[in-house]
């Protein structure tokens, strides 16, 4: 599993590239909310396009409800997630 910062990271061209990554050689992705020195937030989120593509999708949501958590985390980011659905 990779483990990648949603503050620093999600919506940029390193993030993208990130996820392309992730997907092309099948690892978990997962994004935290930290800062440079300290969690804010102890969960991760799976990034629902990259784990469906994994050894690890199995029993994972179905794709509405995937979509709608989606959303809802596209919703906190300053950046578009249209490119970024299923």
């Amino acid at each position: 599993m990779i483990v990648a910062s949603f503050k620093d990271q999600f919506g940029t061209t390193l993030g993208t590239q990130l996820r392309e990554w992730c997907r092309q050689y099948k690892w978990v992705l997962a994004w935290s909310m930290h800062s440079d020195s300290a969690c804010l937030d102890p969960r991760r989120l799976l990034d629902p396009a990259v784990v469906v593509r994994s050894p690890a999708h199995c029993g994972y949501s179905s794709t509405s409800e995937r979509r709608s958590r989606w959303m809802t985390v596209c919703t906190f980011s300053l950046w578009s997630c249209t490119n970024l659905l299923l």
